[in-house]
This record gives structure tokens, C-alpha cells and sequence, in this order.
């Protein structure tokens, strides 16, 4: 189970890296047989990643929907930022990681009491 877990973390991982580089490509225009390779190698791991979801969730169809459709929404909230507001993202997804379990706790996020 655990490697199943860290192999979903690292596809997830990819996947956004992904997704970045395709926006970075249609910011430069960028289009033909190397775009193409990119979107038909997103599309495949997607289909992986969703496998192991699918694995891990006990099939959970409605689980695996509210996931991927929250994880989709970041990458897409994450590719549309600047380098500098990625930047400042950044330094707040550390602060959150480093007081999970308070978060956890409380359930939602206070700015003052994670940063």
C-alpha cells in the first residue's frame, strides 16, 4: 500500500509538472509534434493516476470524482499564476505542510495562525 502511495504522489507530481509545461507552451504558441507528445503523454499517465486512485479508493467513484476534480482545479489555479505570485504560493504551502496536523485539527485554514 505504500508504494502504491508513492507512486500516486509521484504520477500526481508529474502530472501538475505537466500541465505547467503545456500552459508555458501555449503562452510561446508553441504548437505541432512536440505538443502533441506532451498532451499524449499527460493523457496516459492521467489514465494511470486515475487507476491508482480508483485502487486506493475502494472504487469509490464519487471519492475519485471530488479528488480529481480538486486537484485538477489547483494545477489550473497554479498554471495561471505569475512566477511571483507562485513564488508567494510556495511559502504558504510550506507553512501549511509544516502545521498539517493543526490544519487537520481545525479544519480550516487561518492565515494568522499559520503564518
Amino acid at each position: 500500500m505504500q508504494e502504491q502511495n508513492k507512486n500516486l504522489k509521484s504520477g500526481l507530481e508529474l502530472l501538475l509538472l505537466l500541465d505547467l509545461i503545456l500552459a508555458t507552451m501555449d503562452d510561446y504558441k508553441m504548437k505541432g509534434p512536440v505538443k502533441n507528445k506532451a498532451n499524449l503523454f499527460k493523457n496516459a499517465l492521467e489514465k494511470s493516476v486515475n487507476n491508482s486512485i480508483d485502487h486506493l479508493s475502494d472504487n469509490n467513484e464519487h471519492f475519485l470524482h471530488n479528488a480529481t476534480k480538486k486537484k485538477d482545479r489547483m494545477i489550473k489555479q497554479m498554471a495561471g499564476l505569475s512566477e511571483a505570485d507562485n513564488i508567494l504560493l510556495s511559502g504558504f504551502v510550506n507553512k501549511f505542510i509544516e502545521n498539517i496536523e493543526l490544519v487537520r485539527k481545525k479544519g480550516i485554514v487561518m492565515f494568522e495562525d499559520i503564518l
